[in-house]
């Protein structure tokens, strides 16, 4: 690798991080309810990033790829730990972050290919085009998917009790 292109792979490696790092951390943080291992899997699949950057700086977006990964490793990371967590109280989230984690715990509920779609979508604001390129599957199946997702999350919200 030639110098200046080790150069522009850097910077583009660094303005991804600089744009993404808390942001995939505060997602997961939510998700997970535990901030080290929301920070433990964002640099994971950051070093996942960097070790497949000349691959990755092909891509039209790079930082789909980024979530993607970031999800996968925190859904890993929670059906590892679930038996060791079960039982323990969950610590008092920030008031915050409340909302936040409503949302995640509703998405959680979802259907995997529903979640990863929600989140592709919402959360890293890509189009469904994107999203459909970096899943693998038709632009109409991720419309179906964000559809069906949104009825669930509208019914979860119906069925929630008022306060």
């Amino acid at each position: 690798m030639s110098r200046p292109r080790a150069d522009e792979d850097r910077a583009a490696v660094e303005q991804i991080f600089r744009e993404q790092y808390a942001r995939i951390v505060v997602v997961l943080g939510a998700q997970l309810r535990d901030a080290g291992a929301a920070e433990e899997c964002a640099q994971e699949a950051f070093l996942e990033m960097v070790r497949r950057w000349t691959k990755l700086r092909h891509y039209d977006d790079p930082t789909a790829w980024l979530w993607l990964v970031a999800l996968r490793k925190a859904s890993r990371w929670r059906k590892r730990n679930a038996r060791s967590i079960t039982g323990m109280p969950v610590p008092a989230a920030p008031p915050e972050l409340e909302v936040l984690i409503d949302l995640h715990d509703a998405v959680r509920g979802l259907p995997d290919r529903q979640r990863e779609v929600v989140m592709l979508h919402y959360f890293t604001d890509l189009s469904v085009g994107a999203i459909a390129l970096e899943l693998g599957i038709s632009e109409g199946t991720v419309k179906s998917q964000l559809h069906d997702a949104r009825h669930a999350l509208r019914r979860t919200q119906d069925e929630r009790p008022a306060i």
